[in-house]
């Protein structure tokens, strides 16, 4: 048996690759969690004691990423989305399901936006499902007959840990 058990207050380590894509994409975003206090934190300086080689090689600030309290994190992005002259941020709305457009593949549903609780429909040409692990996106898949998801998923900045029971 699984069991999902949360670590709140633990520092969020994004994964590498996001610190390389804010350095190239978005430098102001990476600013801000820095001035919001994210510090430096080096994948390797973690190596296992067995690892007797430790000598740093060429390529290896790859690994270099940023970390901090996820709430500093998420506000810091969520102020650099809101800022966005393309994105509209919208706090307080409970989406109740994807809207669907002419498909681009037959046979294949083709998301073009999302309906709300209030029956408000919004068109968008990127839906992102930021809702955690019980999010009702699988649900909302089928409904507009996409194939099932199979299996379980995780996050790439996920807080949670497992443990085998």
């Amino acid at each position: 048996m699984d069991l999902v058990v949360a670590r709140r207050g633990r520092p969020v380590p994004p994964a590498a690759l996001a610190r390389h894509l804010l350095d190239a994409k978005l430098p102001e975003v990476r600013d801000a969690l820095l001035d919001a206090g994210a510090l430096a934190f080096d994948m390797l300086s973690w190596m296992p004691l067995t690892v007797a080689d430790r000598t740093r090689r060429p390529g290896d600030e790859r690994f270099v990423t940023h970390t901090g309290r996820r709430p500093m994190i998420e506000h810091v992005l969520a102020s650099a989305a809101a800022a966005h002259p393309r994105i509209d941020v919208r706090r307080g709305v409970a989406v109740s399901g994807l809207k669907t457009g002419a498909a681009a593949v037959p046979g294949t549903p083709h998301v073009v936006g999302a309906r709300t609780a209030r029956g408000e429909r919004f068109e968008a040409d990127l839906v992102v499902d930021a809702m955690g692990r019980r999010s009702p996106l699988p649900g909302w898949l089928t409904a507009i007959g996409a194939p099932p998801l199979h299996g379980r998923w995780r996050t790439a900045a996920s807080s949670t840990g497992r443990r085998q029971l």
